[in-house]
């Protein structure tokens, strides 16, 4: 489905990612981890269009997508939820999933917004409340759903983890599942390499811009080189 093949991208006269190769099949978790400031954001950034690559190809479902647009890559299937949740704080938790569907033209846009309210019953109760005064896992459940209302084929999450109390990383985790099994792909970038791991059926380790390790979830998540870097075992 997705295919990133030997990807290099620069900040001015910084290389932040080198030869960078990655894919995602139909219907698979797969799990870029990695410490902060590795190249995990600015990978999905790149995917989604935010970042000109300066070289390598990037394709989507049989169909060449670096270069283009960032709300062009939206409308072929991939949606992108950013680190940080980046809700509207000032505008409704309704407001905020119908933003979700910008790029739609169809008449279903409010079906699929109680189909959302549906899978996340606390946004239904909270529908008319400013996104800002949600908790830091129900603002993650609203960027979630927002990135839902685009009708992804692949999901791309940035750092869903970070920040959220432990039960809350729970129920993300098990949002993650839920996802894949209503058929849509998902890229996760985290840090979080236990969770991580454990939800994915393939992982890529990531450091200073380059793979370093790929495999699958449990087999990396049991490697003596992954755990001793980023387990501390």
């Amino acid at each position: 489905m997705l295919e990133v093949k030997n990807l290099d991208v620069y900040y001015g006269p910084h290389r932040a990612l080198e030869g960078f190769n990655l894919s995602v099949k139909e219907g698979e978790i797969v799990a870029l981890v990695g410490a902060n400031g590795a190249g995990k954001s600015t990978l999905l950034k790149v995917v989604s269009g935010l970042i000109r690559p300066r070289s390598g190809e990037i394709h989507f479902a049989d169909r060449r997508v670096d270069g283009l647009a960032a709300d062009a890559v939206l409308r072929a299937g991939i949606v992108h939820v950013p680190e940080g949740r980046r809700v509207f704080s000032d505008l409704t938790v309704e407001e905020n999933l119908l933003i979700g569907a910008f790029s739609r033209r169809d008449s279903e846009i409010r079906q699929d917004a109680e189909r959302i309210y549906e899978y996340f019953p606390v946004l239904k109760e909270r529908r008319g409340q400013f996104a800002g005064s949600l908790s830091g896992g129900e603002q993650q459940m609203l960027a979630i759903g927002r990135g839902l209302m685009g009708r992804p084929k692949l999901m791309m999450l940035d750092e869903p983890l970070l920040g959220l109390a432990p039960v809350m990383v729970e129920k993300v985790a098990e949002i993650i599942q839920s996802l894949n099994r209503m058929g849509i792909s998902v890229l996760l970038a985290e840090q979080n390499i236990t969770v991580a791991l454990g939800v994915a059926h393939r992982g890529y380790v990531v450091e200073t811009g380059r793979i370093t390790m790929e495999g699958e979830a449990g087999a990396l998540a049991a490697d003596p080189q992954v755990r001793q870097a980023y387990l501390g075992i």
